[in-house]
């Protein structure tokens, strides 16, 4: 198992990392956080450890950890031989189609593919800028006095005392914890001044900055969106003909609300998309999306997506409560032109901790392993055919 670099991708290089760690969870660092994006303490705090692998690593090595043999023939079948096969074909075919050439052609012929080859050849087509939409909040939006913080670093059970929580700012007092659940839209908190009004007044759009005035993030989060459009139709002219699936591929922006003990929001993480299942639209798997190559902004993408996982543990707690046995979920990323799939394994240990049980020992940490597997790149017919079977297999499987 080979190390990812700067972040840990074993125990003993999480334990080296985080031996400098004042605070022992997540749940206490956050109460004192005034950032919205992610810091490395945090990532540390969320105990996650991340190892890269190649599609043929998934394809040819690792199929069976994570999709049933069943499932996956299944959607080999289906995409070989049923209605959808020659569009399917045709699709793959011409990913090896010069854009100017596929766009003199026209997409017709494509199909249920259509859309999807378009979208994929304007990914591949962005500029390469490192800007990018937020997708953590981390900052504090709880209503929290420093008596309550004390009391918690206090009563924790670890010989190690946290650090002294001065310079908080007087605005922390002032947030009120909200009482959204899951599939309520996600909230932003205010962030203003803390004086005396600061409570009582509703904002106004003059307290915020946009986003929208730095052209730069404007055109990230156009590119996003023609990112987001590619992957997500991608999946669904996969899935949408195939009766035995009984989920959709969404657009919905899914808010992941990461809360300890006592129902206090410590932050709140937003993906681009997920698989519902129809009966109860729980999630299967989500998307993840970026304007730009993975390698640019490596160690940031991986410590969002850590933030993301976590929370989505949080947020819809795995029903196998049995210490023996792991849990897997599935994050699908598209950065750019590259698609990765990263399947999450997790302990019952691991759900204790990220959920802020009491009474867990601290000192015996447990991990969220993130297993990377990519690029899969939207303009080879090799990978656009494996990563198809693969998607197509694990939504059938986790649908039923």
């Amino acid at each position: 198992m080979a190390s990812t670099g700067a972040l840990p991708g074993t125990p003993a290089e999480w334990k080296a990392k985080s031996e400098s760690l004042g605070w022992k969870t997540i749940h206490e660092y956050g109460l004192g956080n005034s950032s919205s994006k992610i810091t490395e303490d945090q990532f540390l705090l969320l105990r996650t450890l991340w190892v890269k692998y190649t599609p043929d690593d998934l394809y040819r090595r690792d199929r069976a950890l994570w999709i049933d043999k069943s499932n996956f023939e299944l959607a080999q079948k289906f995409l070989s031989s049923s209605a959808i096969a020659p569009t399917w074909k045709k699709f793959l075919d011409s990913t090896s189609t010069p854009p100017d050439t596929l766009e003199k052609q026209g997409y017709d012929g494509l199909h249920t593919f259509s859309l999807v080859r378009y979208h994929q050849i304007q990914s591949q087509g962005l500029k390469s800028n490192d800007h990018d939409s937020v997708k953590v909040d981390m900052s504090p939006i709880a209503k929290r006095t420093r008596n309550r913080i004390k009391q918690r670093v206090a009563a924790q059970s670890s010989p190690t005392p946290g650090p002294k929580l001065t310079g908080l700012s007087k605005s922390l007092e002032a947030l009120d914890i909200t009482k959204s659940n899951p599939n309520q839209p996600p909230t932003t908190p205010d962030r203003g001044g803390g004086g005396s009004n600061a409570s009582s007044s509703p904002p106004t759009p003059a307290d915020f900055s946009s986003p929208f005035e730095d052209p730069r993030i404007f055109e990230a989060i156009q590119d996003e969106q023609i990112v987001n459009t590619a992957l997500i139709e991608y999946l669904n002219a996969l899935a949408i003909h195939c009766k035995d699936l009984k989920a959709n591929w969404s657009l919905r922006r899914l808010p992941l609300i990461t809360r300890d003990h006592q129902g206090q929001k410590i932050y709140e993480a937003r993906v681009d998309g997920c698989l519902e299942r129809r009966t109860d639209r729980k999630p299967l798997a989500v998307i993840e999306v970026k304007p730009f190559v993975r390698k640019k902004k490596l160690g940031d993408i991986r410590m969002q997506e850590s933030a993301q996982m976590a929370a989505w543990i949080n947020s819809y707690r795995p029903l196998n409560t049995d210490p023996k046995q792991e849990n897997k979920r599935l994050m699908i990323s598209q950065d750019r032109h590259e698609i990765y799939l990263t399947f999450a394994v997790f302990g019952a240990d691991y759900v204790d901790y990220i959920c802020d049980k009491q009474g867990i020992d601290y000192n015996k940490p447990s991990f969220l392993q993130m297993n990377e597997y990519g690029p899969f790149d939207v303009g080879n017919r090799n990978d656009m055919e494996m990563l198809g079977e693969l998607v197509l297999g694990y939504a059938l499987a986790e649908s039923q």
